[in-house]
């Protein structure tokens, strides 16, 4: 098995589409467009992302303790592919606010995470970051952004269900 056979096989199990935003001691906000996110436990209130370990991202969450997780709707691909560049700066002037945190927030991502770090852990060439949920924004209504096969999609259809 190749590196190029595992992502191959993995492009086709869809995720959702989140955003994770921090800024280092030096206040400069960064950001990343993450697949790898999940729930991880309800009491406390826990999730995990996980960042390329060399990611500028991961060293401003160190440096802050906090983050923040946009989960990205069905219109906003655009801003996926924005945070998914590598160039410095992916934030634009009045499109962000400061959370108490001092962490970034995106005005125009409805649901979001604010976290603190709870822990740390090396997964290959990946850092998993477990996230402690301090407060939640969210609204109704919402229609999830999904990666899958290289490429982002709506939801859409019924419930496999009934």
């Amino acid at each position: 098995m190749t590196s190029d056979d595992f992502r191959e096989t993995l492009k086709d199990f869809p995720a959702g589409v989140t955003i994770v935003t921090s800024a280092g001691r030096d206040g400069v906000p960064v950001g990343a467009t993450v697949s790898s996110f999940t729930s991880l436990s309800l009491d406390p209130p826990l999730i995990l992302v996980c960042l390329k370990s060399e990611s500028r991202t991961v060293e401003a969450i160190r440096q802050r303790g906090a983050f923040a997780v946009h989960i990205l709707e069905r219109s906003q691909a655009q801003l996926a592919r924005q945070f998914a560049a590598d160039h410095v700066d992916k934030f634009q002037a009045g499109t962000y606010g400061l959370n108490g945190s001092g962490v970034p927030y995106l005005l125009n991502c409805q649901d979001r995470l604010d976290c603190s770090l709870e822990n740390e852990f090396t997964g290959g060439d990946h850092q998993i970051l477990v996230g402690r949920v301090e407060a939640i924004s969210r609204a109704d209504g919402f229609e999830p952004l999904v990666y899958a096969q290289r490429g982002f999609f709506e939801l859409g259809g019924s419930a496999a269900e009934a």
